[in-house]
């Protein structure tokens, strides 16, 4: 019985140690509370023998979903389909409240001027555009880490920047180059992380 409650005892730390070591949370807690922390999560006990069998499967399938993650090519088409609305919602919208001219001044024209905007079907699909790149953010948000998935958006910039001077006219200046480049130089220290 005491060689029994040893193996247990081993293979419970084994699953309390994987637990911590893939739960970046967890590690910054051991790291902030020491060992107290420690103490806390000494005393957790997975009291059936199922149990155990359960939460091991699950650590083993989180090891095998951390190793594929940065090779899903789902959670990569979601960021591409957040961009692809976010740019499209940014330049039409732009481009439909650039040609309707500047506000009025007075309270009652400026509101008149946004209902009429608002009411504009380009400007509708902008609008539309938005929400399905919301969408598509919460797909990604399933699918990667939010550290991983967020220097992705930095692109939107780019991409806005170079249709904008393409499709709207709009000038290159330096600052926007120098800008643009380090924001590649960003993307490229984060994807090598």
């Amino acid at each position: 019985m005491g060689v029994a409650r040893l193996i247990v005892k081993e293979q419970l730390t084994r699953i309390r140690t994987l637990y911590v070591k893939m739960n970046p949370p967890i590690q910054r807690a051991l790291q902030v509370f020491g060992p107290l922390w420690k103490r806390i999560i000494s005393k957790i006990t997975f009291f059936s023998r199922d149990r155990r069998f359960e939460l091991n499967l699950k650590l083993r399938q989180g090891c095998e979903e951390k190793m594929s993650e940065r090779f899903d090519l789902a959670g990569h088409f979601y960021i591409f389909l957040t961009l692809l609305f976010t740019v499209y919602g940014q330049l039409v919208l732009k481009w439909q409240v650039g040609q309707a001219g500047s506000m009025p001044e007075g309270g009652t024209d400026k509101i008149l001027f946004l209902l009429q905007q608002f009411f504009n079907p380009w400007i509708i699909s902008g609008l539309f555009a938005a929400f399905l790149a919301s969408l598509a953010w919460m797909a990604v948000m399933t699918r990667f880490e939010l550290n991983y998935a967020y220097p992705f958006m930095s692109l939107a910039f780019i991409i806005v920047m170079l249709f904008s001077v393409v499709f709207l006219n709009e000038a290159l200046t330096l600052q926007g180059i120098l800008g643009t480049l380090m924001v590649v130089a960003g993307l490229v220290v984060i994807a090598r992380a």
